[in-house]
Order: C-alpha cells, then sequence, then structure tokens
C-alpha cells in the first residue's frame, strides 16, 4: 500500500450554520460557503443554469474555453459557457441511422484541435462529431460492455476508451484538420476554396484502427471492470481507475502496462490528471492526490507512489477535475450529497463549498483558463460557474 506523506482525512465541514456570515454568498437558489480558514482572495458567481428533464452524466469543456459539453440520457448537447447557443447533436448512427435507446452517456471529450467532440455512452458505442458543423461523423463499435470513460490524445489522432469489459481500447482516427488543409486549400489556378462547412463526411472515412489492452493479459491482479480514464497532461500515459479500487497506469506509445497499486478501498468513480499529480476520487469518500515515481514513469510498482493529500468527503465521490492557471493549482469535486466543492490539492484544503444542485454532482469540469468551473447533476441542471482566487 502506497505511503500517505500527509493526510487531510478530516477537512473542514462547511455548514451555513456554522461559517461566518461574512464567509457565506447567496445567489438565491444556491449557497457558497468559504473557509474561513484559508486567507486568500475567493468570490464566486453563477454564470449560467441549464435545465434538462434527464439526469446529467457527463459534462466538458473545450480547449479554448469557449464552449460546454452535456451528456444526458441517450443525448449529447453543446453549449456556449453563457448557458445560450444551445445544439442538440444528432446521435443516430452513419451505417445504420438508427437511434439511440434510452442509455446514459458517461463521458463527452472535445479533441485537442477543436475539430471533434466525442461522447461514449451505455450502449457501448463511441460517436463523434465534426466541429463546426456538428455533424456526426463515426461511431465507433467493438466494446462489449458500457463505455465509461474516454479521451482524446494530444494530436487529436486517437480517442482512448475505457470500458466495464474490462479493456482500454485506442481508436485511430481521421484528422478531420488535415483533411481541411489538404483538400481545401486554394486552388492552383487561384480559385477560392470550398467552404468548410461543404465538407462530405463519407470523403474522410478512412479505415479506423483499433488497439485493445485488456487488463486479463497485462495484469496478475484479479480482473475488474474499468470505471474511468485518465491521460497525463503530455497525453503519453493513460491512468485507469477500476471497480476493486485500483489505478494502473499505461505507457501509450508503446501499449505497455508499467504500474499498478490499490488505491481505495472501494470502487473508483473519477479520475483527473493534471500538472499538480493525478487525482482518484471513489465510493471510500476520498477525493487523493497520487505522486509519481517520475515525469517519465519508467515502470514502477506501489511503492513507487505516494498518497500526497486525501480529501475527505461526506458522500462517495463521484466526480472531480483538476486545473492549473499560472502557479495555482486547484480541483474540483463533486459529491452524492449536492456538494460542489474546490480544493487545493497540494495543500489538501478546502477551498470553498456550493449548495445548490437538488440531487447528486455527477459531473464536474474546470476550464484551462482559470476562470470557470460547470456542474451536473442527477436534477437535470448543468451550472455554470465563474470563480476567482487570488
Amino acid at each position: 500500500m502506497p505511503a500517505a506523506l500527509m493526510s487531510y482525512d478530516e477537512p473542514p465541514v462547511l455548514l451555513p450554520a456554522t461559517v461566518p456570515p461574512e464567509f457565506v454568498k447567496g445567489g438565491g437558489d444556491w449557497l457558497c460557503m468559504f473557509n474561513p480558514s484559508v486567507r486568500r482572495v475567493m468570490d464566486i458567481k453563477q454564470q449560467a443554469v441549464i435545465s434538462h428533464n434527464r439526469q446529467v452524466y457527463s459534462v466538458g469543456f473545450s480547449s479554448d474555453c469557449s464552449r460546454v459539453a452535456v451528456g444526458v440520457d441517450s443525448g449529447v448537447y453543446l453549449y456556449d459557457v453563457h448557458g445560450s447557443g444551445k445544439h442538440k447533436l444528432e446521435c443516430c448512427d452513419v451505417d445504420t441511422g438508427e437511434g439511440p435507446s434510452s442509455n446514459p452517456v458517461r463521458s463527452v471529450a472535445f479533441s485537442p484541435d477543436g475539430t471533434m467532440l466525442a461522447a461514449a455512452a451505455d450502449d457501448m458505442k463511441i460517436r463523434i462529431w465534426q466541429l463546426p458543423t456538428c455533424e456526426l461523423a463515426h461511431t465507433l463499435v467493438g466494446h462489449q460492455r458500457e463505455i465509461t470513460s474516454i479521451a482524446f490524445t494530444a494530436d487529436s489522432a486517437t480517442i482512448i476508451s475505457a470500458s466495464g469489459d474490462r479493456t482500454l481500447r485506442l481508436w485511430t482516427l481521421p484528422l478531420f484538420s488535415d483533411y481541411y488543409s489538404s483538400f481545401y486549400s486554394s486552388a492552383s489556378d487561384g480559385s477560392a476554396s470550398p467552404e468548410p462547412e461543404d465538407l462530405d463526411i463519407a470523403d474522410v472515412t478512412d479505415e479506423i484502427e483499433c488497439t485493445v489492452l485488456s487488463i486479463e493479459a497485462d495484469f496478475t491482479v484479479a480482473a475488474t471492470a474499468l470505471t474511468s480514464l485518465a491521460l497525463s497532461p503530455d497525453r503519453l500515459y493513460a491512468a485507469v481507475g477500476t471497480s476493486g479500487g485500483m489505478i494502473r497506469i499505461w505507457n501509450l506509445q508503446d501499449c505497455a502496462p508499467i504500474g499498478e497499486w490499490q488505491a481505495h478501498d472501494r470502487e473508483i468513480f473519477t479520475l483527473h490528471w493534471g500538472r499538480s499529480g493525478l487525482v482518484s476520487g471513489g465510493r471510500d469518500r476520498k477525493l487523493v492526490r497520487w505522486s509519481l515515481p517520475s515525469h517519465t514513469l519508467h515502470p514502477f510498482v506501489a511503492p513507487g507512489v505516494d498518497a500526497k493529500k486525501t480529501m475527505k468527503h461526506e458522500e462517495y465521490v463521484l466526480a472531480a477535475a483538476t486545473a492549473q492557471h499560472g502557479r495555482v493549482p486547484r480541483a474540483a469535486s463533486g459529491s452524492r450529497d449536492g456538494r460542489l466543492q474546490l480544493w487545493d490539492p497540494k495543500t489538501g484544503e478546502l477551498l470553498f463549498c456550493v449548495i445548490g444542485h437538488k440531487n447528486s454532482v455527477t459531473a464536474v469540469d474546470l476550464s484551462q483558463d482559470g476562470a470557470l468551473l460547470v456542474s451536473g447533476s442527477g436534477d437535470g441542471e448543468v451550472r455554470i460557474w465563474s470563480y476567482t482566487i487570488i
């Protein structure tokens, strides 16, 4: 078991009745409690509320921080960060034309180059839309159980997916941005290039290769479902969390497993890998920041991993995200008690807690510019928050 260097198993529980009034901010149907012990100037404002008639399962900011994708039961929506410009994405399969049945969309991801949005659902399919046209480009089929998490590699050329079927899959995709630059470049005779909106998706249906990484083949531990996925900041390594509380690391350059350790006592619900470290949250009500052996991540075993900080929650940690703007890291968490909390992952300090959702906070994300926080809930609402920490 990795050694915990420092532990914050009992952070303050911020309650309206016990927090001094000057550290409480209200906004009608929400309340924020700032930690009086934190010597920082902090503020938060609710920027938008987006209501759906179904539970929200996943949210995600685009890399340019201008848009938010939302996954609900059998649906994907795209908004701007002000909560307007609603666009429901077409989910009918490219080949069959069949629409999805009632299946939760558990993960959404924008490609780093901004040309694609992907979503994964319990129907075992990954759907990929071309941006900005929002045309459905691909439906990837291969997993044998629900897909729990997806992510793009740094070059936007590969999607990584984790599934309850105990496999991690690497899907190699055609790059729409490359296709635009080659097909829509100015003609030699000087004639105008076609507009990107005129692109026929059939022209870029290159064969998609899939590499399957199986837990049974690569690990001696008891096989368990893959419940979460996170890529390293350089996107060269993949961490997966399992229903048994294990975290496993793969090198994506050669698809070799390089490490594993028992991270939680029970199921891991969420992983996020930022510059301040790998963060995991689970059924044991803990959000943990891990220090990995080295930047290059040579093969390691459990003693080479340290639990730097443990941030205890009152309920299951269902969602987490990290961001670092300048030198200030932050980690957001959502839990089953409806609380949205922001932490300093280096110190383990709880910065503030927001109460407003009427059900579990099932999804969170932080914009990489350090300005926005988005939360999704079982109450069907997505809330977009602007915040400052000085």
